[in-house]
């Protein structure tokens, strides 16, 4: 259990997160493709003890197909206005970079950077800004190749960029949900992925509806992740 707490502790953090508000910006993954019936990870999040004991706002501003370059040039009209300095917290859940490769195949370090300015941002405009790690994916084509060398390369920068993400999100955020593996099954497993020498395909461990997007279990595991972050800032 992540809330083992004296009762006086509990009662004060339970206070504060009822002041609180919770936006999630990211791409599809935040938008939630792949679940159904209101299980995104959001909404999952609205349903998770102690969340679902408060009428706290939870804002989706994932969009599918979204990447950090477009987060970074609509959030002053379509985040920081969101920003409620009444309240004891303004969480701001933020994952990405994933799109960012693939559309526009930056180096890992360019898209960590562009990734760590939109952070920066955020916390001078007051959120607290809790981040995610790039979970396994898969693209038909990475940077213009789309043989299992470029699936390679994919995973690659992406383990790169966790790598960067864990030893210098303090730089630039205030909590890093990590979830490295999240599926499993499977011979020859890369991070969750299980792969011929010709076509990669998703692990079918229930966690994944395809090659990126998660299912509904898939996606409880993400909230979960950032459920314990939140709680872990509460003070």
């Amino acid at each position: 259990m992540i809330f083992q707490h004296s009762t006086h502790q509990y009662t004060d953090k339970l206070k504060k997160l009822k002041t609180s508000k919770i936006i999630a910006d990211g791409n599809s993954l935040t938008s939630g493709q792949g679940s159904t019936n209101g299980n995104k990870y959001p909404e999952q999040l609205s349903r998770f003890y102690p969340i679902s004991s408060t009428s706290i706002s939870i804002t989706n501003l994932g969009v599918g197909a979204q990447t950090t370059l477009d987060m970074l040039s609509d959030a002053v009209s379509q985040v920081d206005t969101l920003y409620n300095e009444a309240l004891n917290y303004n969480f701001l859940l933020v994952w990405e970079i994933r799109n960012h490769l693939v559309q526009n195949a930056p180096t890992n370090t360019f898209a960590f950077d562009k990734f760590k300015e939109y952070c920066l941002a955020r916390k001078t405009a007051g959120f607290t800004v809790i981040i995610a790690t790039i979970s396994p994916s898969w693209s038909a084509s990475y940077r213009g190749d789309s043989t299992v060398t470029g699936y390679n390369l994919l995973e690659s920068d992406r383990l790169a960029i966790n790598v960067m993400l864990r030893e210098q999100w303090t730089d630039f955020a205030d909590g890093l949900a990590s979830f490295p593996k999240i599926g499993n099954t499977g011979v020859n497993v890369v991070d969750g992925y299980v792969y011929s020498t010709s076509t990669p395909a998703p692990s079918t461990n229930g966690m994944f509806i395809d090659g990126t997007h998660c299912t509904n279990a898939g996606y409880e595991k993400v909230s979960n992740s950032f459920l314990i972050e939140i709680y872990k800032l509460l003070k």
